[in-house]
């Protein structure tokens, strides 16, 4: 799960460009935007990357190589569902009310993301103002997942990073230029 505010868009296309095609995994992007602009956002990013974006819809089957942006104005959750003789995960999006001023919220998605997932998560909280993310760095941290805060110099509003930084939930504290390599070596 990668998640910014103000300042995010260049380190978004950083990280996702130096993914390979392969990456085994898959990728929630949450970004506050105004829901008119994030379709725009996943078609730019799909162009960027070797990965297949979209921008993320109810019921969306989650699968590796693939990035799901949420949709502006929607939260973004992972649900498990039974699908055939399998447990899959998938997107849920609801209108429920803003979360620090939100909605989309990084800590819905986060939280969500941990209680599917475990272990197995990797948070990356990049730049932004307030404190959206921090109570999701810490469900991921609870369920033994890996966390990843951009630093202070490559930061445009160091607001989130900071936050989950002084409450102790970043395992990795790096310049925008090395968390795709950090994604890349955790998985």
């Amino acid at each position: 799960v990668i998640c910014s505010s103000s300042g995010g868009l260049p380190i978004l296309v950083l990280i996702l460009s130096e993914l390979p095609s392969n990456f085994p995994a898959s990728v929630l992007i949450v970004k506050h935007m105004p829901e008119v602009f994030t379709k725009s956002l996943a078609a730019h990013l799909d162009e960027k990357t070797n990965l297949r974006v979209k921008e993320a819809q109810q019921g969306d089957v989650i699968e590796p190589g693939r990035v799901y942006i949420a949709p502006g104005n929607f939260h973004m959750a992972v649900e498990k569902k039974r699908m055939r003789r399998t447990i899959k995960a998938i997107i849920g999006l609801n209108k429920s009310p803003q979360v620090h001023g939100f909605r989309p919220s990084i800590d819905v998605t986060m939280k969500s993301v941990a209680e599917v997932y475990g272990k197995k998560v990797i948070g990356v909280i990049l730049t932004g103002m307030g404190e959206d993310g921090a109570d999701g760095m810490e469900a991921i941290k609870i369920n033994h997942g890996k966390t990843i805060a951009q630093d202070e110099a490559t930061s445009a509003i160091f607001d989130m990073p900071k936050k989950v930084i002084e409450r102790g939930y970043a395992d990795y504290i790096l310049p925008a230029f090395k968390i795709s390599q950090e994604i890349i070596r955790l998985v």
